[in-house]
């Protein structure tokens, strides 16, 4: 940045501060304020590297256009990263069959075969396999071997979705356990 752009920047510090004071609300919570400041002064920075003089508008008002777009875009990351709130345990009416969420969604398999190898780090997550119906501890032994719920399903003779339904069951059950999640 050349000196003239950096006097920009120090002398309308004050500008992000007053921005942020105006829009914030209940949008965001207290744990993301120093997020948006430094969003803030992004967008004054920004500001400061692309201003024309010769355009004939302040520097104040073209900075506060900027800064405001830099916590919008922030807003609207934070509010895409969190998506909507939807409950797994949430009840769907399928063919006359009352289902939850949990149910009917497939579950990752990158994301349950992390789960399950934290099962076996320890003992006591050892102990609860153990203490697990052969039928889950086949489906445990058989994910944490890279096969996905399909495949699983496939070789014991049942559907994905109840392969899922059990996975589900098993993952609540460590859990009231008082433990981390699989």
């Amino acid at each position: 940045m050349t000196p003239e752009q950096d006097k920009l920047v120090m002398d309308n510090m004050r500008l992000v501060y007053y921005l942020f004071g105006k829009i914030h609300h209940n949008e965001f919570k207290y744990s993301h304020e120093d997020d948006f400041k430094s969003e803030g002064m992004i967008g004054l920075i920004k500001a400061a590297k692309s201003f024309d003089a010769s355009k004939g508008i302040k520097f104040a008002t073209y900075a506060t256009r900027c800064i405001n777009n830099e916590f919008f875009m922030y807003l609207r990351k934070l509010r895409k990263k969190d998506g909507p709130l939807v409950s797994l345990d949430s009840p769907i009416d399928c063919e006359g069959e009352t289902l939850t969420l949990a149910d009917v969604v497939a579950v990752d398999d990158n994301t349950m075969d992390k789960q399950l190898d934290r099962i076996f780090r320890d003992e006591e997550r050892n102990r609860f396999v153990q203490k697990q119906p052969e039928r889950n501890q086949r489906i445990i032994e058989m994910r944490l071997q890279g096969m996905s719920q399909n495949e699983v399903a496939h070789e014991m003779g049942f559907s994905q979705s109840y392969v899922s339904r059990l996975c589900q069951k098993i993952k609540k059950q460590f859990n009231k356990g008082g433990n981390d999640a699989i």
